[in-house]
């Protein structure tokens, strides 16, 4: 994959995008509430689960949960602080 390939792909990533829209909310706060922001994701997610259909909607839950808990000892684990691939 060359540079400019490589630069589409995370510019079409949402992940990437999500992670530069939060950069761009907090970058001219003094202190940044580490807590609030993580909790109007949460609330973001939780309207994302909710646009699933009602009976799949507990499993989505429980797999989201499963994900966060495993991206979150991956990259504590591998010191990957990087937000984007």
């Amino acid at each position: 994959m060359s540079t400019t390939e490589g630069a589409e792909a995370e510019s079409d990533c949402l992940h990437c995008k999500i992670n530069a829209l939060v950069e761009e909310h907090v970058q001219n706060v003094e202190q940044i509430d580490v807590m609030e922001v993580a909790l109007k994701m949460s609330e973001s997610l939780a309207d994302v689960i909710l646009t699933a259909p009602k009976e799949d909607q507990a499993n989505l839950l429980a797999h989201t949960m499963a994900h966060l808990g495993a991206m979150f000892i991956e990259k504590q684990t591998s010191g990957e602080g990087d937000t984007t691939h």
